[in-house]
């Protein structure tokens, strides 16, 4: 994309623009070169020299491009004019469109793009935004100047709830207003590209015999011990885990595995010249603030090598994971239809929306990485989904060192063999990591007979987090959680002043503005039906004191955080009690509902279970004389 000329910044060659844009701060070598080719860089230079304050780190305008036709949106939004592909559901020709010509600098966008100018990016911006200036003065429409931040962000939300730029991008607008739609879409868009993309899936069959004996020889092989106590074996309905060749003890070592043969996010996991391959990307901000990603990159690159490749180390174990996962990355339209309404659909659908996001920026970082150990034809999001639900359902944290004097911090990982064992409620952690001797072992939580399963205790975690995270429910869960809402209402006199209050404990309990004015706030209860904080137990007096003890409780700043609670009497108590009744039976009355619905979900029958653990809770809690003092 041609930068307008000016005095300050035509004379300026590629080569000084590159000299001066790598003395800018968090600018990498990629967007470097990105600057320098497509003549942004000339504009950031003469935006500098003019008195902006240019952005040295985030880019100064990111879209996500979408899977589809992916070179030529990408081309696009690097040339500041995203727009659909001619013929394209919601696509609109603007005024003076016209396909590429020879000799612009936009020759190179493939055919069936309107690529003339005005950019469609920039003439949307200036026909719906008066505030908006164009400061190419009709040239090129390549750099507009905004009054503000608030602007910018009007422009994002106008921009993706448009027919003409929305796209399988996880886009906001696209997600908050009529939820259901817009996933329905993105689901029934990803479907489409996994059968366009199917030539190129890295897994496409569940885990033979001969791969399990395969699997087999290498673990004993890299663990390097006589002769393991566990083999790997189909075990029912929980898929592959490790059975007992023998009887093992309480507390006996049953698994010794070496840091050479996990894969992780850090360097002295692995194989050294697997480690290498990644550093070129490792401080991308994006993969350090989510190393499940970065782990998910490294798992799909693995999987791409075929299987006779000299450096293929990882391929017997990657043969014995599965091709899909019960958790809402892989969930159908149908199953998100069937969680409307209920605690679940949230985070389902963020769990989604965070995958859809990443995929798009995972797409745009490894397009630009000239020997990206991913093919490109391979990076599908139905190969990143499954790498990510591989990784999202068996990751755990390896203890590991920088150098032999410094503290030990945590990495990512997955650890074969490891992750084949199932999970059994305990209270007894049995895994520990020795970044010293590099091992990770496993001691036996209780003693197993020869040819019983082998299990392991997962840690304290709810329904939730198993449904979400590892695809399946627990009949019974000590650790587990009830979901209530407590609703306040403006019409409430006092509303205002509980709001004040209420909103000093948003750091523990959540909280939603309502369309009328009113104030969600969102609790949990224990197993045993008792309220797990005491911060959800000041917003239940909050909701039922009178103006004497709320003026009191607004006073009393120093209570947010702690184990206190208000001052009350045995009236007000009573009424929080009385709401908080109120508030088991209305998520009561909704589970019911939910019983009803037609089971046109694929995991109708795995959410049915999450939802009577959530029964149980409820009514544990409605049971409860005083929940208030737990």
């Amino acid at each position: 994309m041609p930068a307008p000329a000016t005095s300050s910044s035509a004379s300026i060659s590629d080569v000084d623009v590159r000299v001066i844009l790598n003395g800018w701060k968090d600018l990498t070598p990629e967007h470097v070169d990105l600057y320098v080719s497509s003549g942004v860089g000339r504009i950031l230079i003469h935006l500098q020299r003019s008195g902006f304050q240019c952005s040295e780190g985030e880019p100064l305008l990111l879209l996500c491009p979408g899977p589809v036709n992916y070179e030529a949106s990408l081309a696009y939004m690097h040339g500041d004019n995203y727009a659909l592909p001619t013929g394209s559901p919601g696509q609109r020709a603007w005024p003076g469109g016209a396909a590429p010509a020879n000799g612009t600098a936009l020759a190179h966008l493939p055919a069936g793009v309107d690529a003339a100018p005005p950019f469609a990016l920039s003439r949307f911006i200036l026909e719906h935004f008066p505030a908006a200036v164009d400061k190419t003065k009709g040239t090129s429409l390549n750099v507009i100047s905004l009054p503000d931040l608030e602007v910018n962000g009007d422009i994002c939300l106008a921009m993706v709830n448009s027919e003409q730029f929305r796209r399988l991008t996880a886009a906001p607008g696209c997600w908050q207003t009529d939820v259901l739609a817009s996933v329905t879409r993105a689901v029934r868009e990803i479907q489409r590209l996994g059968k366009h993309d199917a030539r190129h899936r890295v897994r496409t069959k569940p885990a033979v015999e001969k791969d399990l004996l395969a699997f087999d020889a290498w673990f004993q092989r890299n663990v390097g011990q006589q002769e393991l106590p566990v083999i790997v074996r189909h075990v029912g309905n929980q898929g592959l885990g490790l059975v007992a060749r023998r009887d093992i003890a309480q507390d006996a070592a049953f698994l010794s595995i070496p840091y050479a043969m996990i894969l992780g996010t850090h360097s002295s996991l692995g194989p050294q010249a697997h480690a290498d391959k990644w550093k070129s990307v490792q401080n991308d901000p994006l993969l350090r603030q989510f190393p499940s990603c970065s782990l998910a990159l490294q798992l799909l690159a693995e999987a791409c090598k075929p299987a006779t490749a000299s450096d293929a180390f990882f391929g017997p174990y990657i043969a014995i994971l599965p091709e899909t996962f019960e958790i809402p990355l892989f969930y159908e339209a149908e199953d998100f239809a069937f969680l409307v309404d209920t605690p679940l659909f949230t985070p389902a659908v963020r769990q989604l929306y965070n995958a859809i996001k990443q995929f798009c920026y995972l797409h745009a970082l490894l397009s630009r990485w000239k020997q990206c150990p991913i093919p490109s034809e391979k990076f599908t999001i139905g190969n990143y989904f499954w790498a990510l639900g591989a990784v999202l359902t068996r990751q755990n944290e390896v203890a590991v060192v920088e150098s032999p004097s410094s503290e030990p911090s945590s990495a990512m990982a997955l650890i074969p063999g490891w992750d084949l064992c199932n999970h059994e409620q305990s209270d007894v952690i049995s895994t520990f990591s020795d970044p010293r001797d590099a091992v990770v072992a496993c001691q036996a939580i209780h003693a197993f007979q020869k040819d019983e399963q082998v299990t392991m205790f997962y840690g304290r975690r709810t329904n939730q987090q198993f449904l979400l995270y590892s695809g399946f429910v627990l009949g019974a869960n000590a650790n587990d959680r009830g979901q209530l809402q407590l609703q306040l209402s403006p019409a409430d006199p006092l509303f205002k002043i509980r709001r004040m209050i209420i909103a000093k404990e948003a750091a523990a309990v959540e909280l939603m503005q309502l369309e009328d004015g009113g104030l969600r706030v969102g609790y949990t209860v224990d197993a045993t039906g008792s309220i797990v904080s005491k911060a959800v137990v000041r917003a239940l007096q909050t909701a039922a004191m009178d103006k004497e003890h709320l003026t009191s409780a607004l006073r009393n700043g120093s209570a947010v955080g702690t184990e206190e609670v208000y001052e009350w009497g045995e009236d007000e108590k009573q009424r929080a009690l009385q709401t908080h009744r109120s508030c088991c039976e209305q998520a009561r009355a909704d589970l019911e509902k939910i019983e009803h619905r037609k089971a046109a979900s694929k995991h109708a029958t795995l959410l049915l279970q999450y939802f009577k653990s959530q029964q149980r809770i409820l009514n544990a809690a409605m049971s409860s004389s005083d929940p208030f003092s737990a």
